[in-house]
């Protein structure tokens, strides 16, 4: 399974990941996407190479027309915790190396559409929306 960064997370974390030997790719570097791509570009690309995508943007699941696109690509995401963002950069690091783990596992039949939100404490959750997935 192949996980991929959206820019809101720090390629480094990426490669990172990779040096520990996980399937990870960050947009900057994923061929046939650009860092300044919207996430209704990137978001059906992602889908169609059957990755999950990994990322900090709540718009995702919060606005109408990127829900839609999502929901239609059958995009899985994984949405990090809240706070991650704020966190220093070697906590940041901290928080997907003990985790990781567990992503992988709540991941690794997640079906088309789902998603999936790790908390503060790592416990990796489905996120439901209205009317579904």
């Amino acid at each position: 399974m192949t996980y991929f960064f959206d820019e809101n997370i720090s390629y480094r974390h990426a490669n990172m990941l990779r040096a520990l030997r996980e399937e990870v790719v960050h947009i900057s570097k994923a061929r046939g996407f650009r860092r300044s791509d919207p996430d209704t570009v990137w978001m059906p690309k992602v889908a169609a190479e059957g990755w999950i995508a990994v990322t900090l943007d709540v718009s995702i699941q919060r606005v109408a027309v990127e829900r839609l696109v999502r929901a239609k690509a059958g995009l899985r995401v994984i949405f990090l915790a809240e706070g991650f963002r704020n966190k220093p950069f070697f906590e940041q690091a901290k928080f997907l190396v003990n985790h990781w783990e567990a992503l992988k596992k709540a991941t690794e039949r997640a079906k088309p559409g789902e998603c999936f939100r790790v908390t503060v404490r790592g416990r990796v959750e489905p996120v439901m929306f209205k009317g579904g997935r």
